[in-house]
């Protein structure tokens, strides 16, 4: 008798690992978007999956501080049984369970973004039984990643678009490398998403833009950084992008869960936007196209989406 139940109980962990889709780390920008992405929507699936070569196309690959904060916190949010999750891993397993509603904290513990911890969280914060507050503590302000300014000046009006929002109170502000930083965001969850149709850009009135710095006063690499800005924002412009290019890949999960079909005019697709979409179209059923306009740098990227809806 003994035997047998050990046989089965064998056969039912080889039969759990069997149910994990397997998502490599390393394809494509190879980085933390892979990990967020596929995350976030295997929490509003209810689908297991395990990603292998974890940021594999860095050069320090593995999780690093921010990536397990953000990990463990989808984890929190829906009872889900992580594990792998250590500094350093390659790989992690990921089985959710149920979203449920309430008051969740995520700390960084360096100069990791909020903004990414933001990223991972809030679909599935949306789609919640009911509202949710989340603490996050880390970087507001970090290199290679949405300032926390950016999320609510540009991110927040497009999010508001497909039918959702968010409410952010900032505590503190966190700069590399202390972090510190703090924001309080609120969620109110939303049954579906409405696609969008973002084709007319519109005329452009003002330009404005805000520079921050810690510690040390601006040195002339600045001022490089604010001819990137310039030139990268004059592209957008030139295109009459509705969508510039730090937005596209934050856009694509909202339309992949949107109901119907969502188009936007914006720049030349980034690697991160064509990973984003390589995930989604792997996790769910939305189909993605991209499409050049004229001669220019205009393009639409268009989706069918999966009209999912909250539980």
């Amino acid at each position: 008798m003994k035997c047998y139940q050990l046989l089965k109980l064998r056969h039912s962990r080889c039969t759990q690992m069997e149910d994990y889709q397997v998502i490599d780390g390393s394809v494509m920008e190879g980085g933390g978007q892979v990990l967020r992405m596929a995350i976030s929507l295997s929490c509003l699936l209810r689908k297991p999956i395990r990603i292998t070569s974890i940021r594999g196309g860095r050069a320090q690959p593995g999780l690093k501080a921010q990536h397990l904060a953000g990990l463990r916190l989808v984890a929190e949010m829906c009872d889900g049984v992580l594990t792998g999750d250590a500094i350093g891993s390659s790989e992690v397993s990921f089985r959710p369970g149920q979203i449920r509603a309430g008051d969740f904290t995520a700390e960084t513990g360096t100069a990791g973004s909020v903004g990414l911890l933001l990223q991972v969280s809030l679909p599935c914060a949306m789609f919640a039984p009911g509202p949710c507050r989340l603490t996050l503590r880390g970087g507001t302000n970090a290199a290679f990643a949405p300032q926390i300014d950016y999320t609510l000046s540009v991110f927040r009006p497009l999010l508001q678009r497909f039918g959702g929002d968010l409410h952010c109170d900032l505590k503190r502000r966190g700069y590399f490398p202390r972090g510190g930083g703090q924001v309080d965001i609120s969620v109110t969850p939303v049954t579906q998403l409405r696609p969008v149709d973002m084709l007319e850009s519109g005329k452009l009135v003002r330009v404005t833009g805000i520079a921050f710095a810690a510690g040390k006063p601006p040195r002339r690499n600045d001022c490089h950084k604010a001819e990137t800005a310039v030139a990268e924002l004059v592209s957008s412009v030139n295109a009459a992008a509705c969508v510039d290019q730090y937005c596209q890949d934050q856009c694509v999960i909202l339309m992949a869960l949107a109901a119907g079909r969502s188009r936007v005019r914006t720049v030349p697709p980034t690697l991160h936007t064509e990973t984003a979409i390589h995930i989604a179209e792997t996790l769910t059923e939305a189909k993605f196209t991209i499409e050049k306009l004229g001669s220019g740098d205009a393009c639409t990227i268009e989706c069918i989406g999966t009209g999912h809806q909250r539980a």
